[in-house]
């Protein structure tokens, strides 16, 4: 038996008629351009030596230039600045061969001026009084 109803079925198609289907998800996008963007390099590691502890003989050698004998000390500044600059490029070997090489003007530079002294003070105290007194 069929059952008569006046009420009128909706068709699928005309339910919620007054609202639009909703719209599919919609992700935010910028509206410029990125002026950077950074470029990565991969398996790349660049090392840089570290510096190698060695004494810093500059300020004697600066001493031994300026009190004792100057051709010498500048020598003893040169090899002494030479060392430090190979000990912080990471030559060890070089830098502890000018290093010591520093050592040897120093002490040569100061037995040198030690030297001049005694012989002026000889000359003058000794020859000086003896002939001119």
């Amino acid at each position: 038996m069929e059952i008569n109803d006046n009420r009128r079925q909706p068709t699928p198609f005309a339910i919620n008629t007054a609202f639009s289907p909703p719209s599919p998800a919609v992700q935010y996008q910028p509206q410029y351009q990125p002026q950077y963007q950074p470029q990565y390099q991969h398996g790349i590691v660049i090392a840089q030596p570290e510096p190698i502890h060695i004494p810093d003989l500059t300020c004697l050698a600066i001493f031994s230039a300026v009190t004792c004998c100057i051709p010498l000390g500048v020598a003893a500044i040169s090899y002494s600045r030479k060392a430090n600059q190979l000990a912080q490029n990471g030559d060890r070997a070089g830098a502890l061969e000018a290093n010591k090489k520093a050592k040897i003007f120093i002490a040569s530079s100061i037995i040198v001026g030690i030297f001049l002294i005694v012989c002026i003070f000889v000359i003058y105290f000794f020859l000086y009084r003896l002939y001119f007194l």
